[in-house]
């Protein structure tokens, strides 16, 4: 519940919004999409707190941040493919894109 709260506050300010936090909380956890997470025992709250770190660190210019938040959405890969091969064709071109796959990298040897 945690992660989901958390993720849903990223990717609010992430985003611009400003204020009233109870916004994507109600969003988040009002939601048919949380009950099956919850009642299910699912790990995708995971997922998506890594992804909304990655969009939110990109957005704060945080790219090895950015890495290891994606290491952390690795944790279900077939969720995040089209985010993976983004990375891995994208990022190669950027300096932030190389910090990024650095990041990624390191917090992925971290988490094996």
């Amino acid at each position: 519940l945690l992660l989901l709260g958390g993720a849903a506050v990223l990717l609010w300010r992430a985003f611009g919004g400003r204020g009233r936090v109870w916004v994507p909380l109600a969003l988040a956890f009002g939601s048919a999409p949380t009950v099956f997470l919850i009642g299910n025992g699912q790990l995708t709250a995971v997922v998506l707190f890594g992804l909304a770190g990655f969009a939110a660190a990109c957005r704060a210019d945080r790219p090895a941040l950015a890495g290891a938040a994606l290491a952390l959405a690795a944790t279900k890969p077939h969720l995040v493919v089209a985010v993976g091969v983004w990375v891995l064709v994208a990022g190669p071109r950027t300096g932030f894109g190389r910090r990024v796959l650095l990041g990624a990298a390191l917090a992925g040897a971290a988490l094996a």
